[in-house]
Order: structure tokens, then sequence, then C-alpha cells
């Protein structure tokens, strides 16, 4: 069985680098041990090393005939050699790194999560599909359409956010925070000059903000940043403290499965903002989180999710996995 394991670009983490290695090296641990107690092989020792640019790890029966291989490859390597395995853990985001994906995948990979599931995660995409599906969302406008940043303007009175939508984030000033409308016209001058293509603008919602991470059907898990001091950026800070308002947690468990399920992401994470009634704003929605706050039991769920993906012969039960090789 070979799989690969696609870091992503340093570019795409947002400080969250180290915690993004991490969860995508405990994936592949978990996924491993799955195999392993699978396979039954003779000799069971495989070896695995922190993710490097470029890495091949092999770990073979006795007699040779068992082979289980690790290929960490970092993103950009993606530009120069195709991954030739059965599976794939990709936290990958880049266009050429996704393109590359889906050739793997039409080879029949299993490649999670999936290059299309990373694009629908495009602001662009996401905030057309969720319109669409009608979640409940603060007023966002796709590139500042119909929200001029007049101060007199009723649509655009209060605070916004600008987000930026023809790619993941990769700076600080691809997600800003705007007070008033003449922040908000400083703000989208800003995506202008920085060649941003496309960006959202988004009514700022005051609330309770709770980070939410799930694997599609087998987890999810719901925390408070401001609890713990785990915020990202400092965005945390607009929203304050939380107080921890009552709200309905399977309700957001079952929109956020919905979300997934329309992008097709299996592993995911996002933000909503619980207002004081109770209310749940789903603001954002992500490929692939970086899980430190539920590393290990997001490890189990990946590689299980994983392993359910896998192409199995006739009559197999897919609660298992088919023998290695």
């Amino acid at each position: 069985m070979r799989v690969a394991a696609i870091m992503r670009d340093e570019r795409y983490s947002l400080g969250s680098a180290d915690n993004d290695r991490r969860i995508l090296k405990a994936a592949v641990e978990a996924l491993r041990s799955l195999l392993r107690a699978s396979a039954k092989p003779a000799d069971d020792t495989v070896l695995v090393s922190e993710p490097t640019d470029d890495a091949d790890f092999v770990s073979e029966s006795a007699d040779g005939t068992d082979l289980v291989e690790v290929d960490v490859m970092a993103e950009g390597a993606l530009d120069v050699r195709k991954p030739e395995t059965d599976i794939i853990l990709s936290m990958a985001r880049s266009p050429k790194a996704l393109a590359v994906l889906s050739e793997c995948k039409k080879d029949g990979a299993t490649v999670l999560n999936s290059p299309l599931a990373v694009e629908n995660c495009s602001r662009a995409r996401l905030y057309q599909l969720m319109s669409e599906h009608q979640f409940l969302m603060p007023a966002t406008y796709l590139d500042g359409i119909n929200c001029p940043s007049d101060a007199n303007d009723s649509q655009c009175s209060g605070a916004y956010w600008i987000k930026r939508a023809d790619d993941s984030p990769q700076g600080g000033d691809d997600v800003m925070f705007a007070a008033d409308s003449a922040q908000l016209a400083l703000a989208r001058e800003r995506m202008k000059q920085n060649g941003t293509a496309r960006w959202i603008v988004q009514q700022h919602i005051p609330g309770d903000l709770v980070k939410y991470y799930g694997v599609r059907g087998r987890m999810f898990r719901i925390f408070y940043p401001t609890d713990d001091g785990e915020g990202r950026m400092g965005h945390e800070r607009h929203n304050g403290p939380a107080r921890h308002y009552a709200f309905d947690t399977d309700k957001l468990k079952t929109e956020a499965e919905r979300l997934a399920a329309l992008t097709g992401t299996v592993i995911y994470g996002g933000d909503a903002i619980i207002t004081e009634d109770g209310r749940i704003y789903m603001i954002d929605f992500n490929d692939w989180p970086s899980f430190s706050r539920c590393r290990a039991e997001a490890a189990q769920a990946i590689a299980q999710a994983a392993i359910a993906q896998m192409p199995r012969p006739c009559g197999e039960s897919p609660g298992k996995p088919g023998t290695p090789g």
C-alpha cells in the first residue's frame, strides 16, 4: 500500500505551520496503524519522519513481499513530481497542486480532501453555495457589489469584514475588519492594490465566536478561541470574550455537516457566531484545519475516512480495509 502526505505550503498556514505539520503526521501515523492492523505483516515496522520537501519512507516484511510506503511531500514538490500512490492525504491549496491531485484522482487514487472540495471552499464559491442553500449567514456581498462605501448607505452601516475570495488567505491583508464605512473603503482599496481579483464584504455580527472542527460523519467538536487563547491573527478580539450564550449545538453540527456535504469536504473546520438569542450565523468554512485542540481524535477520524473511501472488491465490507498491496 502506497500513501502520500502532502504538506501545506507555509503561505497558506497563516502562522500555524507547526500545527499543520503535526496533524498531517498524526493522520499518517493513524492511517499506517489501520493498514498494519488489516495487513498483519510479518514485520510491521514503518519508518515515518517529520514532513520534508521530498522524502520516501518504506517498510517491508522480513521476506520483502509486503510493502507499506509513505511519501511525504511539500505542496510545491507537486510542480515537478506526481505521487504514484493509492491514498493521498493532502493539505495542499495552490491551484497548481490541485491540478496535479486531480490527475491523481482520475488515475484512481483516494484523495482527501478532494481537489474539487478544496476549490469549493474558496469564498467566492462557498458563499454562493451558502446563499443558494439558505444557510443563516451575515449579509454578504461578492466583490462588494451593491455594498458601496457611502457612509449614508444603510446597506453598509456599522462594522464589516472584507475577505479575499479568489484564493485561500495568505496574509494579514487577506482578511480585514472595518469598523465603519470609511475603513471599509480603505480596506477595499488595499485589496485592489494587493492585486486581489475577488473579495467579499460581510457584515460583522456581534456575539460569541465559536470554532468548529469536523471529519464528516465521524467527529465534530466546538471550541471558544477566547477561552483558551489559541486565536489566530487577533481577529477574535472584535467579538470580545465569549459570553457562552445558550444555543443548539446539534443544529450547528447539522449545518456544518450539511455544508461539508455540499462542498464535498470530508476534513473541515470553520467559524460561527452565536448571538445573544441563540441564532447561529455561519461565517467561515475551511478545508483541513490544524485541529490543534483535538488532534489525536481528528487523526483517527481522518484515517478511518481515508480507509472508507478506498476502492474495495465487490462484496467486501466498507468497515474493513482491503489488504494493502
